[in-house]
């Protein structure tokens, strides 16, 4: 979660009130927006080896029961399943991290 709340910090660091962003501070949004996402799916459980044990998923999909197909929590189990999570963190630091360097 203190991941996550970083990515959160940027975020909200990025748009101040009315004033137009840059397409380098947008771009650097999205970049926050896309770890803070991948970042919080894989915290909540939905890890590409599946849901995680003990999580907040596995919880979830032991309340469902039996998941239907094109439900939400399918869709989402799928995507983590994928790796699409993970990488979607690990892009978005990492393109947060060179902004740094090269801002």
């Amino acid at each position: 979660l203190t991941l996550f709340a970083f990515f959160y910090s940027e975020i909200y660091q990025l748009s101040p009130n009315t004033r137009a962003m840059s397409s380098f501070e947008a771009a650097r949004t999205a970049a926050a927006a896309a770890a803070a996402t991948g970042s919080g799916m894989v915290a909540l459980g939905f890890t590409s080896s599946g849901i995680a044990a003990g999580s907040v998923a596995a919880t979830t999909q032991s309340a469902i029961g039996n998941v239907a197909a094109s439900s939400l929590f399918a869709t989402l189990q799928s995507l983590g399943a994928s790796g699409l999570f993970g990488l979607l963190g690990m892009a978005g630091a990492a393109f947060l991290f060179l902004s740094e360097l090269f801002a």
